[in-house]
């Protein structure tokens, strides 16, 4: 009996050294003809190898370079602010980020602004599902132009 639990200790011993060299549970129980869940058990306690594969990566935005995993290798930028900083101005067609900006006045200050056309797509959208004229839209520079245009029209209809 001491010679079994001798071969079992050893056997124990080998198969936790292999878990610590980065073997999956998997790779593991195949040489030794056990389940991997047997081989969870007798590695309990030993933390999971990094198995994981990483690619470095520059930033299409801030052109930083940063690490990503194997199953984030398609991105393309490095914080969400520099992915928030993309969507902003760009639009996303046939597997590409394109430039597509429109121009526009504006209907407070008369500045000349532009907005991508993913922006004006969603606008023109938002217009039509509430049966009003998409062309009829007006568009500001800036959230401050627009609440300050809103403010006048409310006090000149107040002096009528």
């Amino acid at each position: 009996m001491t010679k079994h639990r001798e071969y079992l200790e050893a056997r124990n011993k080998e198969i936790r050294d292999l878990r610590r060299s980065g073997l999956t549970l998997r790779e593991i129980g195949e040489k030794f003809g056990i389940t991997r869940e047997g081989i969870r058990l007798i590695c309990k306690g030993i933390p999971k190898p990094d198995l994981k594969t990483y690619h470095t990566k520059k930033c299409v935005v801030c052109k930083k370079e940063f690490v990503v995993t194997g199953d984030r290798k398609s991105n393309k930028t490095c914080s969400k602010e520099c992915l928030a900083e993309l969507q902003k101005h760009n639009n996303y067609k046939n597997g590409k980020w394109t430039k597509e900006e429109v121009e526009f006045e504006c209907a407070g200050c008369g500045v000349k602004f532009t907005r991508s056309k993913k922006l004006v797509e969603i606008a023109r959208h938002s217009y039509e599902s509430r049966g009003k004229d998409p062309n009829s839209k007006k568009w500001y520079c800036s959230r401050l132009c627009n609440l300050t245009t809103i403010h006048e029209t409310k006090a000149r209809n107040k002096e009528e």
